[in-house]
């Protein structure tokens, strides 16, 4: 079996398609191809690890370079992982979390030519918290938590005009409703979390894109008093 496909061009005609497969023990393991403008390459295993591989995702800084990010079971808890495609091969492996913790759901945009921002949700004791790491062909950074509330949060997102900067959007609850927070990072660090929805009524499901123009669309699902609306919020 082969699931949850990821794919993306690199602007020069070429892509890098991920996935995760069965090998034939109790486990999937992520893959990878690479299409160099004429035909697809034979897959390539992207993880390492003796437990399961998940959700693999592929990003693109739009000069033929890569970053695959996915989950990846220690068989205790989950990390999240990554790996750099530099133009002709793969990188080694990381785990870009502290270990001990599980997280998952991650998600990354380059910010700059070679460097790229990675963000996922972690568990930290008592609550879900918000977490980046940067990860370029030297490897990885040092983890950061973006957000700075106590309760949970899930599903960030991020996006990037490849200026340096970057910004980054989730939901984290306040006791009693679900609200959209964001965070923008201004090529070295993260600026305070800001509540970016109005409503006292639950948003979830955030997406967020820029433009090289430094204008950058948020997006999400906010509960209504019957049905579900669609809310967005312009950042420049």
């Amino acid at each position: 079996n082969s699931l949850d496909p990821d794919l993306s061009f690199d602007g020069e005609g070429k892509a890098m398609a991920v996935w995760k497969q069965y090998t034939g023990t109790p486990t999937y393991h992520v893959w990878s191809s690479r299409f160099d403008g004429e035909n697809w390459e034979s897959p390539h295993a992207v993880d390492v690890g003796s437990y399961s591989a998940e959700y693999p995702r592929v990003f693109s800084n739009g000069e033929g370079k890569f970053l695959a990010v996915w989950e990846q079971s220690n068989g205790s808890t989950w990390d999240i992982w990554a790996r750099y495609y530099d133009g002709s091969q793969w990188g080694l492996g990381e785990r870009v979390n502290a270990p001990g913790y599980n997280a998952y759901g991650a998600q990354a945009a380059f910010y700059s030519a070679g460097k790229a921002m990675i963000v996922w949700y972690e568990f930290q004791g008592s609550a879900y918290h918000i977490m980046s790491n940067r990860f370029d062909e030297e490897g990885k950074g040092t983890e950061e938590r973006i957000d700075t509330d106590s309760q949970d949060g899930f599903s960030p997102m991020i996006s990037s005009p490849g200026k340096g900067t970057a910004m980054a959007v989730w939901s984290q609850g306040d006791g009693s409703t679900d609200d959209i927070w964001a965070a923008a990072f201004d090529g070295a660090n993260w600026t305070l979390p800001e509540v970016i929805d109005t409503l006292d009524r639950d948003g979830d499901s955030p997406r967020i894109s820029c433009n090289g123009g430094g204008r950058a669309f948020a997006i999400w699902n906010q509960s209504g008093t019957v049905y579900s609306d669609l809310w967005v919020c312009q950042f420049k």
